[in-house]
């Protein structure tokens, strides 16, 4: 059995210390190189990359089983050597390139995908502001365009360019939203104010109204269906749904006060 081995490790040095040992190992790292240039997009890359990947797991194993054998001549053990090494740098000169070429084409690719995807985007916040018609959903709106610029972000992350586009973008959209936020409550303010005074003018003809009745009955009549209570109710619910509640409140609180006052009258 020792003999056998041994005269198996004295063939395999004697084929390795061929020149032609690793021909084909600079053949096909010789044709992988070639086609480099021609490789025309990303994806068209990943097998000739997966090629370089699957040589140089074939080179790890012959540099073991080198390690393995009993090689009495150390110079036969660094000619071997010296040939592996010579094809790895070959190897490592393939992969550089494929990376390279997988960069400048991604960059390529991304820049257009980008472009879209920004425009995409550009849509997607102007529908956005167009139906942020209160504070609230200007709030949702922004959360959910917020997820999607992360999301973008992830995607893009290794080109630094994008990302500061991206990080302006992220500016320019919460500026958008900001202000249209602000116009809202400015907005809002403005009508609550409106009704405010309207509620204060019909009051205070409800206040002076509760105390000419003469019968109870018709002060609950009054204060139950006259068309200047029901008037000043649905202007307190205008309030409410603006989000005034003190101005309602208060409004509320002067039409109970007034139909006290005219009880206290009777």
């Amino acid at each position: 059995m020792a003999t056998a081995s041994q005269e198996l490790s004295a063939s395999a040095i004697e084929f390795l210390m061929r020149p032609e040992a690793l021909a084909t190992y600079q053949n096909e790292l010789t044709a992988l190189e070639a086609q480099i240039p021609t490789i025309g997009s990303v994806i068209d890359g990943k097998a000739p990359r997966e090629r370089v990947d699957a040589l140089a797991a074939g080179l790890d194993l012959l540099v073991e089983t080198i390690n393995g054998l009993e090689i009495a001549d150390a110079n036969a053990r660094t000619a071997i050597l010296e040939q592996i090494s010579a094809v790895y740098a070959v190897l490592n000169r393939v992969r550089a390139l494929l990376e390279a070429r997988r960069r400048e084409l991604g960059t390529k690719e991304g820049k257009a995908g980008f472009a879209a995807q920004l425009a995409l985007l550009a849509q997607a916040v102007n529908n956005a502001i167009s139906l942020s018609d209160t504070p609230d959903k200007c709030d949702e709106f922004l959360g959910k365009l917020m997820l999607q610029l992360e999301e973008l972000e992830g995607r893009f992350a290794e080109i630094e360019t994008f990302v500061a586009d991206l990080a302006t973008k992220r500016e320019e959209i919460y500026e958008s939203f900001s202000a249209r936020k602000q116009a809202l409550i400015d907005e809002r303010q403005r009508r609550a104010d409106g009704l405010g005074n309207a509620a204060d003018r019909v009051i205070a003809g409800i206040v002076r109204r509760a105390k000419t009745f003469a019968a109870l009955d018709e002060l609950n009549a009054y204060f139950a269906s006259d068309p200047m209570v029901l008037k000043a109710r649905s202007v307190i619910d205008d309030l409410r749904n603006l989000g005034a509640s003190v101005k309602a409140d208060d409004a509320e609180g002067r039409i109970k006060a007034a139909r006290e006052d005219g009880v206290r009258a009777l």
